[in-house]
Parts: structure tokens; sequence; C-alpha cells
């Protein structure tokens, strides 16, 4: 990682839920940094809290104690027209591709709002222009714009949720599960996308899955939790493929893989750990 300061920080983050006489919490002094131009995945089973740093990255819910700073900026409470603002700086794609984008809205009308929303200045004329550039920068037609979320397949869907991220040139994109409801084969295009978009812009990425192996393919460096602690964090190749922590290697074991002799040698291990 560079060795300048991270662009993003959090410092010992405590979520709860529930009620204050009742709560329960989500994370235990969770601390993390990313790097400008990263990628660090954070992986665990469902439940195991690392959706809910994304959304505390992105002021959907409340921070009980610790920090979050964004590029040396304390975010961690900011008044709703302050984390507006701070739109421009960090996006995020959600899992469902289906649900994520207004079916009432043609896609060019979808990408253009946030250009036409934002104090920049966007003209109707520049945000088509935008718009037609960031769809071929997705690989889709600029006639895409033309026509409703609803006409296009899964992964042409997340492929212009991502465009809508990245549209605003944002420094840091929330991927929460993002090619969890994909096939196989879709997964591998959209995962090239981001990499090709990291690349060539310089964004960094927190990845949130459930997958070792996809993480794997795009992350530098991984983050492992388990029931709101983070129990492993190093290196993306030897996360994934030497995890150190038990609970990392039972991951690893359920990860599945192409290969069927070694999921079966995976599945072994797996029951020899539980």
């Amino acid at each position: 990682m560079s060795e300048h300061a991270p662009l993003l920080r959090a410092e010992n983050v405590v979520v709860e839920y529930g009620t204050r006489r009742h709560p329960k919490r989500v994370l235990h002094e969770v601390s993390l940094d990313i790097g400008a131009g990263e990628c660090v995945g954070l992986v665990g089973e469902s439940g195991s809290g690392k959706s809910t740093l994304g959304k505390a990255v992105l002021g959907l819910v409340p921070v009980a104690s610790g920090r979050i700073e964004f590029d040396g900026r304390d975010i961690t409470h900011l008044p709703r027209r302050e984390r507006r603002a701070l739109a421009s700086d960090i996006q995020v794609v959600f899992q469902d591709p289906y649900g994520s984008l207004n079916p009432l809205m043609t896609v060019g009308d979808i990408l253009a709002e946030p250009l036409l929303a934002s104090s920049a200045g966007a003209t109707p004329a520049s945000a088509r222009s935008a718009v037609a550039e960031i769809l071929e920068r997705v690989g889709l037609p600029a006639a895409a714009a033309d026509r409703f979320p609803r006409e296009f397949s899964g992964g042409q869907r997340q492929r212009i949720a991502i465009a809508r991220a990245v549209v605003r040139k944002p420094r840091l994109i929330i991927c929460d599960e993002p090619v969890s409801a994909l096939d196989l084969t879709t997964q591998a295009t959209v995962l090239n996308l981001l990499i090709d978009l990291q690349r060539d812009t310089g964004v960094s990425y927190l990845f949130v899955s459930h997958d070792l192996g996809v993480v794997r393919r795009i992350c530098h460096r991984v983050a492992v939790l388990y029931r709101g602690d983070l129990v492993e964090v190093g290196d993306g190749e030897q996360v994934t493929r030497d995890p150190q922590h038990p609970y990392s290697r039972r991951l690893l074991a359920a990860s599945p893989v192409a290969d069927p002799e070694l999921q079966r040698q995976r599945r072994a291990e797996w029951l020899a750990l539980r």
C-alpha cells in the first residue's frame, strides 16, 4: 500500500441496532483503511457485519462510537447537506441489479440525474454527452440511454448501475455484493469491467462479498469479518489461498471453485474443521 495517508480510514467503528436500552452490537471496534487506487475486500458470511460497515461509510447507519475519515476529514456524523455533497466522491453499487434502478426512468435519465443534481453546473447537453461516454465505457450502446431498465439483462443492468456510480468520477465506490446475483460468466464480465475502471481512473473500492474466489480476482487486500469482529487482514492472494484464521479457512473451504476435485478437497477440509 502507498506510504501516503489512506483515502478512507475506519478506526474502532462500533455500530449497534435495536433500541438504546436494548442495543445489539453489529460491529465491534472495527478498524480498516483503503489507499488511493486500492481495492480492499471485506468478506464474511451473512450477518457478519460486512454490509453494515459499507453503510456506515455511506452514512446510512449511525456509528455508535469510533471514527470514519475520508481524505483526512472526519465524516462519521456529517449533517445531511454535507453528506449529499460528499456523494461526488463516494458512490455505491448495490447487489440487486433489478431493484437498484428506477423502473420508471430511462437509462439516460438515471445516469444524467446525479450530474444535473450536483453543484458542478452540468447542463442537459453536457449531461447527455457524459451519459453517452459512460455507456460506451461500460460496453453498452449509446441507444441504451432511450430504453428502460426492464429491457436489459441482469448483467447489463449491473453495468448500468456501475455507470451511474462512476459518472460523477468518484474517488471511492462501495461495492456491496455487486456480482452475487449474477451467473458465473456475467460475474467475470462485471469484475473485469470494475478492474478496467480502476486501472483507468484510479478509483478505490471497498468490495463487500461472501465469496473468497470473487475477492481473489479483484482485491489487493482482504479483511475477514466474523460476527462483527475483524479476524484477519492481509494480502489478497495470501488470505484467499492460505488464510491463517480458522474462520477464514472455513470460508475458503466453502468457496465454489471450477475444479470439482479441488472442491471435494475443500469440502473435506471444511468438515474436518467443524
